[in-house]
């Protein structure tokens, strides 16, 4: 069990680690299905937000530093914040510890990989990705320094998005046992390779008559 509430461990992995919503709000994927890993990294921020503006009037110093660390991880608001606590600042957002980005170019990659299929018929697809072992193995590091047990894996969730976009976008099913096509995403460039999966056709004659051959 987590000796420390889901905001005492936000507030210590967001002063050490700059990480996206997406990377952020990974750690607790299976603790609310109703919202995205994107989403719920967005409203822990803005809770740690609220959180550091409360200590601010007794706590400064300790304040500042939360707001400095989320602002360096790329949650706007606190730029407004900072700026009303001290004049002279200069914050430098930080790439994602865990994705240094990708995260938030999956939009970009879903389109990539709709132009890949090109004028190629296809009813199924499935998605998959490579990505750098490092990426795997810094998030590995971070969960296991926090005790995160309710996170999913980077992979997991790159395949689920850039699926649920082709999807919608080129209306196209996605079949993990026996697709049509299985697009590959490199990450963290996007390139797309595309494998087309093989058809087999069986078939029978009957020799009826003399004069055809007994070629297969």
């Amino acid at each position: 069990d987590m000796k420390m509430d889901i905001m005492e461990i936000c507030g210590e992995v967001i002063s050490e680690y700059a990480l996206c919503d997406s990377c952020l709000g990974r750690q607790f994927a299976s603790l609310d299905r109703t919202f995205g890993n994107k989403e719920k990294g967005r409203a822990l921020k803005m809770m740690l937000h609220m959180q550091a503006q409360m200590r601010a009037s007794t706590k400064r110093k300790d304040a500042f530093r939360s707001l400095k660390a989320l602002a360096e991880s790329g949650y706007e608001p606190c730029l407004t914040t900072l700026r009303k606590m001290r004049r002279k600042l200069d914050i430098i957002t930080r790439p994602c510890y865990i994705c240094s980005g990708f995260m938030d170019r999956l939009e970009e990659f879903s389109l990539k990989a709709i132009n890949s299929l090109g004028d190629m018929e296809c009813s199924t697809i499935m998605i998959g990705c490579k990505m750098p072992l490092q990426v795997e193995e810094r998030e590995d590091e971070l969960k296991a320094r926090y005790k995160l047990r309710h996170g999913e894996n980077i992979r997991y969730e790159v395949t689920r998005e850039i699926g649920k976009r082709i999807q919608a976008l080129a209306d196209k099913r996605m079949d993990k046992l026996r697709p049509d096509i299985t697009l590959i995403v490199r990450l963290p460039e996007g390139d797309v390779e595309v494998n087309i999966n093989p058809v087999f056709f069986k078939g029978r004659y009957r020799k009826l008559v003399g004069g055809i051959a007994q070629t297969k």
